[in-house]
């Protein structure tokens, strides 16, 4: 499967579904945080008190607060992430893919089941997307198809040698 085809997947469409759900949070937390700021900005606080600071502070964290929401709303479209740009145009730079499933156990009964699916890359650097459990599997084996330089799975030695070098997780052909 070359990274042109990929595009047409529906482990595509679930990557950039998973992207688009953590921009959506990132937008409501930053919104909600910035509102409850202003409100006690206007609303919550007596000016009679002398807390001035607790006014400035709150005014100003809301109108940032804002201000990021704002930012994530418009700052990217999920198709032009830079995970896609990687897969497609520099598909080399990402070394290591692995995912990790987090169960919630409270009093021993299964609660939910998140999972994350990790790129790590030629830079150090790394890039997270958060996907249902039925889903980590199936994307991850599209993208070994187009990765197949890349190592998949985590253990500890590849967290060792990503953290020395990240180039020594990449499969060269002649190995």
């Amino acid at each position: 499967m070359g990274t042109n085809s990929f595009e047409h997947t529906e482990s595509y469409e679930w990557l950039l579904a998973g992207l688009k759900r953590e921009w959506r949070i990132k937008f409501g937390f930053f919104w909600l945080t910035g509102f409850a700021a202003l409100y006690l900005f206007f609303c919550g606080w007596n000016a009679s008190t002398g807390h001035l600071a607790w006014y400035v502070f709150a005014f100003i964290f809301g109108l940032g607060c804002l201000g990021f929401g704002w930012t994530c709303l418009r700052s990217r479209r999920a198709k032009e992430h830079r995970l896609f740009y990687y897969i497609k145009e520099n598909p080399r730079h990402i070394v290591w893919v692995y995912s990790i499933l987090k169960v919630q156990l409270p009093f021993g009964f299964q609660v939910a089941k998140s999972g994350t699916l990790y790129f790590k890359l030629a830079d150090g650097d790394e890039i997270s997307v958060g996907l249902p459990e039925h889903q980590l599997k199936l994307v991850s084996e599209s993208l070994n198809a187009i990765l197949p330089h890349a190592s998949f799975g985590y253990s500890q030695e590849r967290d060792q040698l990503f953290s020395i070098n990240p180039a020594l997780l990449v499969y060269h052909e002649d190995d």
